[in-house]
């Protein structure tokens, strides 16, 4: 033993002693402690201690408040409800007629005119989506809204992306097949291929369709006429899109 760890010794003796005291103390404090909000708990609720018993007293007072308030709170939103779904009607009934499949094919056909556009744009600026994003936003141009429940957006973010179960171009059947692999073995952008399908269709929720075969043209980058067939696949089939684009099934 060097000099050193002989000096050492009795200072490592001392140690050891408060070590195994702590250590003794913590077994003891966590037995002490182990369980202590189950006891309170029980004291707090079964206890005859004249506080206890006045505390519970109020606390049953104020749960039968709030129940009630919440009771009187649901009966007023249903006549509110009442209320407003009866001025929507009038509204309606008072409004000239909407002929709601004609606008939708309107709009269908407008967002394959508007995706058209911003493909050119996309290629003016050298085929860079970031470049064209920020050059719309810059120039004030409104993102598209989408027909299925809340506004979304063009971009893809956040929208359920369209699955196919079968697809064919110019009759030749296409093995597990996907806009993203129709849009390369056709030669056109992706998202004009999607609102031909989706105007072909009348819907942009082509899981609507699941099992109909839908046809429709496209001219592709090459100028050709390519004939196309797709069978969608049902919504349970849906995965969230992300913004690349890219499509795995």
């Amino acid at each position: 033993m060097s000099a050193a760890a002989t000096l050492a010794k009795p200072l490592v003796e001392v140690l050891r002693t408060i070590v195994e005291a702590a250590n003794s103390l913590s077994v003891r404090i966590k037995a002490e402690t182990s369980g202590a909000e189950e006891k309170v708990s029980a004291v707090l609720t079964t206890s005859d201690d004249p506080e206890l018993v006045a505390w519970r007293k109020f606390n049953e007072k104020g749960l039968a408040q709030i129940a009630e308030a919440q009771a009187r709170l649901a009966e007023a939103k249903a006549g509110a409800t009442a209320r407003a779904e009866k001025i929507v009607a009038d509204s309606v009934e008072s409004g000239e007629a909407f002929d709601v499949e004609a606008a939708k094919k309107e709009f269908l056909s407008k967002r394959q005119e508007a995706t058209a556009i911003r493909g050119a744009i996309k290629t003016v600026l050298g085929g860079d989506a970031d470049a064209l994003t920020k050059f719309l936003a810059d120039e004030g141009i409104a993102e598209m809204v989408s027909l299925r429940g809340s506004a979304g957006t063009t971009t893809g973010t956040g929208k359920r992306k369209p699955r196919l179960a079968e697809a064919s171009i110019n009759g030749e059947n296409i093995d597990k097949p996907t806009f993203t692999i129709l849009g390369q073995r056709i030669g056109i952008d992706i998202d004009v291929l999607k609102e031909a399908a989706f105007k072909a269709a009348e819907t942009d929720d082509l899981s609507s369709k699941a099992g109909e075969e839908i046809s429709f043209t496209v001219v592709n980058k090459a100028k050709e006429t390519v004939t196309v067939v797709i069978v969608p696949k049902a919504s349970g089939n849906s995965k969230p899109e992300t913004d690349s684009d890219s499509e795995s099934e």
